[in-house]
């Protein structure tokens, strides 16, 4: 609301009207206080209710909330007390920030209970650290990690692959030796093999998925070394032969394959690696 304005001040540089000017101002000032109160009250009007409508916000059935509870940042199950009566079922992703670090500090996963003020939930992803008291909490896109099995396997379609899910994904993993060798690619990306006797390297089980897929498999002679290996036809090396072994005891040597199809598996060799 607008305050009327003043009547113009008297002035001693002006002596012919000092006193009609005076009167008028000292005659306008009730009115001017009176108006100046009035707008003080409004403000203060409108910051409560802007306040109340925040506190509403946040109070009324919906997807967002906050926490004071004091929570270390971090996977695994957290619980929070928050409001009662919000739109949260069992199931949702919510993503919690701490609003004092403009989201520096925070922590994703999903909702594993929620009943009257009381949330679990079981965190996957994190960023920063600390054990905040002031999180807000929302709901958030899914954020599912990849295992290291999915990775290998080349199934997972909706999940998000993490350094470390590939790195773990990236590891050694121990073909068992046998006299006839069948490898089933979709347990692995790089593979070791130690040889107790001469073996067949079968025909491996490949997936329609892993077509593409590369990797390494590395061949290690026995004690007693003098190993020899034959490969299934769905092996084919680069000039069309068989690749001989290194014979000495516990020679190794790599064989990095290239799946071409689920019947071609494209090798090229390293040999003798100390």
């Amino acid at each position: 609301m607008p305050i009327t304005a003043l009547p113009t001040p008297p002035s001693r540089a002006d002596a012919v009207n000092f006193s009609d000017r005076a009167d008028a101002f000292l005659l306008a000032l009730p009115g001017f206080v009176t108006e100046a109160n009035a707008l003080a009250v409004a403000v203060n009007n409108a910051s409560a209710a802007a306040s109340a409508a925040a506190t509403s916000a946040v109070n009324a059935p919906g997807t967002n909330g906050t926490s004071t509870s004091a929570v270390a940042v971090g996977t695994g199950s957290k619980g929070f007390t928050t409001q009662a009566g919000k739109a949260w079922t069992v199931g949702q992703f919510v993503l919690v920030a701490d609003y004092n670090t403009l989201g520096a500090n925070w922590m994703h996963g999903q909702i594993t209970a929620y009943a009257g003020t009381a949330l679990t939930v079981n965190v996957l992803a994190t960023g920063g650290g600390g054990t905040p008291s002031t999180w807000n909490i929302s709901i958030a896109g899914p954020y599912v990690p990849a295992s290291a099995a999915e990775i290998r396997a080349c199934t997972a379609t909706n999940s998000v692959i993490t350094p470390a899910a590939m790195m773990a994904a990236l590891a050694d993993v121990t073909i068992a030796d046998a006299a006839t060798i069948t490898p089933v690619t979709a347990n692995f990306i790089n593979a070791v093999i130690t040889l107790g006797g001469n073996r067949t390297l079968a025909n491996p089980t490949v997936t329609a998925a892993e077509v593409g897929k590369s990797g390494r498999i590395k061949i290690i002679q026995d004690g007693t070394g003098n190993r020899l290996l034959s490969f299934g036809s769905n092996w084919l090396f680069d000039g069309g032969n068989d690749f001989i072994l290194s014979t000495t005891a516990g020679a190794v040597d790599y064989l990095y394959y290239d799946i071409e199809s689920t019947t071609r598996i494209i090798l090229s060799t390293k040999k003798g690696v100390a």
